[in-house]
């Protein structure tokens, strides 16, 4: 059964999160060229495919009661300023579970929207509906990553 959260841990454990999500769209994603040579021939390279999850999450502007483990717009801005590839106590390569609860390592990439699509007052606090992509590192361990797991 599906989760109606995701969950981003930085590398070093110094930061975890769960955010909600509203909406998920799967999108693989070829690297590949096709180039015409100096001579007239096509020069083709193919190169990995790699799993992008396209996310809406649903984010408060402050910590809610009884929901301190969820993080707030600052704190998804803050995962997605980790820009530092190694050597740091937290990369940008981080730990991702999906919200099926499958576990993956992962980077935010694309944009993350520095203005909400939409802003929900409710009751003493406003929501954010933030766009964002995580894209799945593909590992040799993990040959099936093209494929949703989707638990029975």
């Amino acid at each position: 059964m599906a989760n109606k959260f995701i969950r981003i841990m930085s590398s070093g454990s110094t930061m975890d999160w769960k955010f909600k999500t509203v909406q998920w769209k799967p999108v693989f994603q070829k690297a590949q060229s096709l180039e015409k040579t100096l001579g007239g021939g096509l020069d083709r390279g193919e190169g990995s495919i790699m799993q992008v999850n396209r996310y809406v999450v649903k984010v408060p502007y402050d910590y809610q009661e009884g929901e301190e483990d969820y993080g707030r717009y600052s704190d998804l801005i803050k995962l997605y300023a980790l820009n530092n590839p190694r050597d740091a106590v937290d990369t940008n390569l981080l730990r991702f579970w999906d919200h099926f609860g499958n576990e993956h390592m992962a980077w935010i990439t694309g944009d993350v929207a520095p203005e909400p699509l939409t802003t929900i007052i409710d009751s003493n606090c406003s929501w954010y509906m933030i766009p964002m992509e995580i894209t799945i590192k593909p590992t040799a361990l993990e040959p099936d990553y093209l494929v949703p797991v989707v638990p029975e």
